[in-house]
């Protein structure tokens, strides 16, 4: 927590956090109860106690500083290395792991982002083959690879030609991927042979067409709507006019801006007028 408040008061351009090492998950302390574990015959406390109560604290400090910040700064995201558990994403806005469990981070990244490390070149791009079945099993599970950086601390590196020419080969299907989820629908695709296909959801894009008919029917409801033009900086909007609000057409910023205010300032004063109205009854 006092990490956090230190990037926030000395960081202006800080975008959030990420949790390292999930894997003291597993632990155990004997010192304290929980209530429901019950280790080696003594009674103790699971750390996921404890990392569940950190993050909602720091979520909540996160959704606090935010109204004062210029930008997005609420991303809070976690290593599921070691241990992988959806019990303990309640308050993340995805992952960003190390080590290789492809699947598990994919799962958990259903409704989110899932970032997995790449740690060199010979894992993903010693050949053409092997960046195919790398980068093809990502795309598969909706785990964006970790991009190569200018002098990456034990991950892949920008200064090879090749890394860089794998990656551009298949970053416009990641592309793709970005804000899609999981639809969780049976037979949503039929496949011959042995081809392994997934389907994902994808939230509609300035000038292009609406999803079709499998998108429910709240989702064709929203994409009708004049506010499908704008949307929140970060995801925990509720009825009040914090945050930076950012619309998809420059030319629109400020009628998207007045019209999301008047949306949500009417909202609170009809939530306002409901509670005043039950305080009067009873």
């Amino acid at each position: 927590m006092a990490q956090l408040t230190r990037k926030y008061d000395h960081i202006s351009n800080c975008e959030g956090m990420v949790i390292d090492r999930a894997d003291w998950n597993a632990i155990y302390n004997f010192d304290g109860d929980d209530g429901a574990s019950f280790v080696q015959n003594r009674t103790a406390r699971s750390m996921q106690y404890s990392y569940q109560k950190t993050t909602k604290a720091l979520r909540k400090m996160m959704d606090t500083r935010q109204r004062a910040m210029r930008v997005n700064s609420s991303l809070l995201l976690t290593n599921n290395q070691g241990f992988a558990s959806l019990a303990l994403m309640e308050h993340m806005d995805g992952s960003f792991s190390e080590g290789a469990a492809l699947n598990s981070h994919g799962l958990l990244g259903m409704r989110s982002s899932a970032i997995l490390w790449t740690y060199s070149k010979a894992e993903c791009c010693s050949s053409e083959a092997t960046a195919d079945v790398f980068f093809q099993r990502q795309l598969y599970m909706k785990v964006f690879s970790m991009a190569p950086l200018p002098q990456a601390d034990h991950a892949i590196s920008l200064s090879d030609p090749e890394v860089v020419y794998e990656y551009s080969r298949y970053g416009g299907l990641f592309t793709t991927l970005r804000g899609a989820k999981w639809l969780l629908k049976p037979h949503a695709v039929n496949a011959s042979g042995a081809a392994l296909v997934n389907v994902f959801e994808q939230p509609i894009a300035p000038g292009k067409r609406r999803c079709g008919p499998w998108c429910s029917a709240a989702t064709r409801a929203k994409q009708s709507s004049p506010w499908r033009t704008c949307r929140p900086t970060f995801a925990r909007l509720r009825y009040s006019t914090r945050g930076t609000f950012q619309c998809r057409t420059f030319r629109r910023r400020r009628r998207c801006r007045a019209r999301l205010r008047r949306r949500c300032s009417s909202s609170r004063a009809q939530s306002l007028r409901a509670r005043s109205c039950s305080r009067r009854s009873a």
